[in-house]
């Protein structure tokens, strides 16, 4: 599954969403390196919070990543004290995100628009499909 630039841009929005609607209050947001940085510069822009790196996050930090695929990185963050974000939690992951953009329902690979070859961004730009808003 390749997940396209207006579809990261759907789920930040999502994303952003429920978490203004939580109603928490979160002193920044950090990104997991390296898949979970695009999204953690995304919603610190969206919810106007401070980024911060892992290695420097407050407890009171939103940690994020790609995805929820084992579950292994979003339980060690849970089990350190952090509220968790992802873009796709994989439907097999024994591990619950505190929030998520999406389920993928198959254990197909994910391509997000970052892991994707420049000439792939440019064909997805010169059809159109990526509008700058």
């Amino acid at each position: 599954m390749k997940l396209s630039w207006n579809e990261f841009d759907a789920l930040c929005i999502y994303l952003s969403n429920q978490i203004k609607q939580c109603g928490k209050k979160y002193s920044g947001v950090a990104g997991m390196p390296r898949g979970g940085l695009p999204l953690a510069v995304t919603l610190s822009h969206r919810l106007n919070l401070p980024y911060f790196s892992i290695q420097s996050a407050p407890k009171d930090c939103l940690i994020v990543d790609d995805i929820n695929d084992s579950g292994a990185t979003m339980k060690w963050m849970a089990e350190e004290g952090y509220d968790t974000a992802v873009l796709l939690t994989r439907h097999s992951s024994p591990v619950k995100t505190t929030f998520s953009g999406g389920v993928v329902m198959d254990d197909n690979w994910v391509e997000f628009p970052w892991e994707q070859s420049l000439e792939d961004s440019m064909l997805e730009y010169k059809k159109g499909l990526y509008a700058v808003h």
